[in-house]
C-alpha cells in the first residue's frame, strides 16, 4: 500500500496540484527577508554559495527558494523511496536536484556538488535526512572546505505555526502567519588535514545555528 500511495503522490499530476496549494497557502503569509543581500551581491558575481538550515525550515524557503533559481541551485535529496515526491516537487520549484545523504549516495552526491561548475547556490539540510534533530551532519562544512565557498545559514521564524510529531520537528507556519526568513553572516572554513579542525568548525556551525532550532 505505501508503495502504492507514493507512486500516486509523484504523479506529474499530483504534484503540479500539490505545487499550486501550496503556493496559494504561502501566499498568504506576511513574509520578510533579512540580511540577504550579501549572499546576492556574491551569486552575481557568479560565485559560489552554500546556504544550510535545519530540516524543520524546509516549508518557508521552499516558498522563497523561487526567486534564486536563477543561481543554477541545487539541493541535494534522499535517494530513498520516500526522496521522491520531495525530489519532484522542489524542481517544480526551479531548483537542481541531486540524490544521495548521509546513509546513502552521499559520497557520489558530496562529488557532483563540489565538482559541477555550473551550481552557484548549494542548499543543504544540515540535520537530514533523519537526524538526529539539532545534530548538523559533515556535508555542508566539508563541501565549503572543498570549493571554498562560503556557508551562509539560514533561519525560518513564524509568530503562528503548528509543529509535527516528527523527527525534525517539522515547522508549518498557520495561514496568515508572519514569516521571517533570515540570512546569517557568510562563514568560510579553511582547509586543512587535521579531523580536530574539521570537528571545530562542523560544532562551530552548530553552535551559530542551535539559537534558531524550535523543539
Amino acid at each position: 500500500m505505501n508503495r502504492i500511495k507514493r507512486k500516486i503522490l509523484s504523479s506529474q499530476i499530483i504534484i503540479y496540484l500539490l505545487y499550486k496549494i501550496f503556493l496559494i497557502y504561502c501566499f498568504t503569509f506576511g513574509m520578510k527577508v533579512k540580511n540577504v543581500e550579501k549572499l546576492l551581491v556574491r551569486l552575481k558575481k557568479r560565485k559560489k554559495v552554500i546556504y544550510c538550515l535545519w530540516h524543520q525550515h524546509i516549508f518557508g524557503l521552499i516558498f522563497y527558494a523561487r526567486k534564486l533559481k536563477e543561481y543554477n541551485p541545487v539541493c541535494m535529496i534522499s535517494a530513498s523511496n520516500d526522496g521522491d515526491v520531495a525530489a519532484k516537487f522542489v524542481q517544480k520549484v526551479g531548483w537542481n536536484i541531486v540524490r544521495g545523504s548521509s546513509s546513502k549516495g552521499g559520497r557520489e552526491a558530496l562529488k557532483i556538488l563540489t565538482t559541477k561548475k555550473d551550481y552557484l547556490l548549494i542548499a543543504n539540510a544540515v540535520d537530514g535526512p533523519q537526524g538526529p534533530v539539532g545534530k548538523i551532519k559533515a556535508g555542508s562544512v566539508k563541501i565549503a572546505r572543498e570549493i571554498g565557498a562560503p556557508v551562509v545559514p539560514v533561519y525560518v521564524t513564524a509568530n503562528r505555526y503548528w509543529q509535527l510529531n516528527s523527527w525534525d520537528k517539522f515547522i508549518i507556519p498557520k495561514p496568515f502567519a508572519k514569516v521571517n526568513i533570515i540570512f546569517g553572516d557568510m562563514i568560510f572554513f579553511k582547509k586543512d588535514n587535521d579531523p580536530a579542525s574539521f570537528e571545530k568548525q562542523l560544532k562551530y556551525l552548530e553552535d551559530r545555528m542551535l539559537p534558531y532550532l524550535i523543539l
